[in-house]
């Protein structure tokens, strides 16, 4: 039994975990929408939860940002009708995720959706009792996108309400709708990032014009084996499990190692600056991939000097 001690638990740890992988890898590969739905309800797991969601998108599934419509408190998902294809499946982050939201709002934003979903800014404010600071939250992440032409109006709308001191309050026909400029891409970015932790409408690359010219689609890479080529996309958040990090074009996910002499005196760059890299497709025995970066040119800050 002493002689055994040494070996036994290591025997049963690994016995058990192959008998999960193995659930886990028939499940991924028979219901891919459901498991990944099951593994972000439950805030992710070996992974950050942007990864599941970057192979969420790889497989074909949207992944949509809070929805006072559809969400729950945690991801759930469900089936839109396609035309003459089958329905596609759709994840909804949760509204649980949406920074200072209190739970009694979530319960009834989902308590009232089921008699009739809310039909614009003005109907959630009547049925549910919002603080300010949750409707402006709610607004700026996306959960009230369809009730309004966009966050920027709504947020004027919100204001206006705040203003009147009550959502009964009848507004005359000059001051209805609003001349407020739509947000920018960079605008949606920032808010989701904050109130939700990590941007979902929108990608780092769609705030940047310069430096995408001559950028190969992460989904081509395995086509190019060892040619010198230039990618863009970002960071995503989390441990690979190894050396390198993740990146994202928005399409596809890829493993990043740098190049330890050309970049032995340089960080890993922050998670979601949109960043266009230089380097090699490499390969190794077992057929695993991954990007060799022999230089990082952050896009953003590129940006800012061209201004």
């Amino acid at each position: 039994m002493i002689a055994f001690a040494g070996y036994g638990f290591n025997q049963g740890h690994a016995t058990a975990y192959a008998g999960v992988s193995y659930r886990m890898a028939y499940l991924k590969a028979h219901w891919p929408a459901e498991y990944l739905c099951a593994r972000l309800a439950d805030r992710g797991g070996y992974h950050h939860p942007a990864i599941y969601m970057a192979e969420a998108t790889c497989l074909g599934i949207q992944v949509r940002p809070p929805n006072v419509n559809h969400s729950d408190h945690r991801f759930t998902l469900s089936f839109e009708e396609d035309g003459e294809h089958a329905p596609a499946p759709v994840l909804w982050m949760g509204l649980g995720q949406v920074r200072d939201l209190r739970r009694k709002s979530i319960r009834a934003i989902v308590e009232q959706r089921e008699h009739a979903p809310f039909a614009s800014l003005r109907d959630l404010i009547t049925r549910v009792p919002l603080q300010d600071r949750e409707l402006t939250h709610l607004v700026q992440c996306s959960a009230l996108d369809g009730l309004g032409e966009n966050r920027a109006v709504l947020l004027a709308e919100a204001e206006s309400i705040a203003r009147a001191g009550s959502a009964y309050q009848i507004a005359f026909s000059f001051a209805e709708g609003s001349t407020a400029a739509p947000e920018t891409s960079s605008q949606r970015m920032r808010w989701e990032q904050h109130i939700l932790g990590l941007p979902v409408s929108v990608h780092p690359l769609s705030t940047v014009t310069d430096g995408l010219e001559d950028a190969i689609p992460l989904r081509q890479l395995p086509e190019l084996p060892n040619r010198l080529l230039k990618i863009a996309g970002a960071r995503l958040p989390g441990w690979t499990g190894g050396k390198g990090f993740f990146f994202s074009d928005g399409a596809t996910f890829i493993n990043v190692k740098m190049d330890e002499v050309a970049l032995a005196n340089r960080e890993k760059p922050s998670a979601w600056r949109p960043l266009r890299l230089r380097g090699r497709w490499r390969v190794d025995e077992w057929g695993s991939g991954w990007f060799q970066a022999e230089d990082i040119n952050d896009l953003m800050q590129s940006e800012d000097h061209g201004k």
